[in-house]
């Protein structure tokens, strides 16, 4: 229907569609020419002028049917919307936000408030906003590492200050790093927590961080020393 209100474009009760469409396939090629990223808050500019095309395309598939075509016409519609939208629902389509990928992190800032003391220290370098909302006031310590080498130094330090720290599953490559760098620098690393999105699908990793009294060799599956690009 887009298609056909747009592509076909031409005059309807007095009003032309084609300024319609140009918006829309020049805000378009923006996105397509540009490196703006296609977030949910920039596409809101297409949605209006998309509605458009769309009533201007089913009109005219309506002026060209039956009272039966119509109908059949409509319950197809009806379950093509309800299939997409149910996809779109679930991040299917490679466009808008997050894509789920933060998906538990309610939970996992949950855990972290039930489970680490008072003046404990939280690790962090992709989630700082994150943790600023939902750990909102909590008594924590928030440290955001910049490097792999000063993490290693922080969390070595014999303070005896309960340390967590939480790795994306996005992030692999800096968490298999991350690992095999505290382990191997006498740190103890304990996975307490995986956190799963509604779907089912591995979002985070919470590990809690002890020193202990000898040095931890690294995991023989991770490359030492480490090729993370943030390291």
């Amino acid at each position: 229907f887009w298609g056909w209100g747009g592509l076909f474009a031409g005059r309807v009760k007095g009003t032309s569609s084609r300024g319609v469409w140009a918006w829309t396939l020049g805000v378009g090629g923006g996105y397509v020419v540009s490196t703006l990223a296609p977030w949910d808050r920039y596409l809101l500019v297409l949605a209006p002028p998309g509605v458009l095309l769309v009533a201007v395309g089913w009109y005219r598939a309506e002026r060209r049917l039956t009272a039966r075509g119509r109908a059949l016409l409509l319950a197809i519609v009806m379950v093509w919307v309800l299939g997409t939208g149910v996809r779109a629902a679930q991040a299917a389509y490679p466009v808008g936000g997050d894509h789920g990928a933060y998906d538990g992190i309610d939970h996992l800032s949950a855990y972290i408030m039930a489970e680490l003391p008072r003046g404990g220290i939280v690790y962090h370098r992709w989630l700082g906003w994150h943790y600023g909302f939902y750990l909102f006031g909590a008594p924590y310590d928030y440290r955001w590492w910049s490097d792999i080498d000063w993490l290693v130094t922080d969390a070595s330090r014999g303070d005896g200050v309960p340390r967590v720290i939480v790795f994306p599953a996005w992030a692999e490559a800096a968490r298999q790093c991350a690992v095999a760098r505290l382990r191997a620098a006498g740190v103890t690393v304990d996975l307490v927590r995986r956190v799963y999105s509604p779907t089912g699908m591995l979002r985070f990793y919470l590990y809690r961080l002890q020193v202990t009294d000898k040095e931890v060799p690294p995991s023989p599956h991770v490359p030492r020393p480490c090729t993370w690009p943030g390291s």
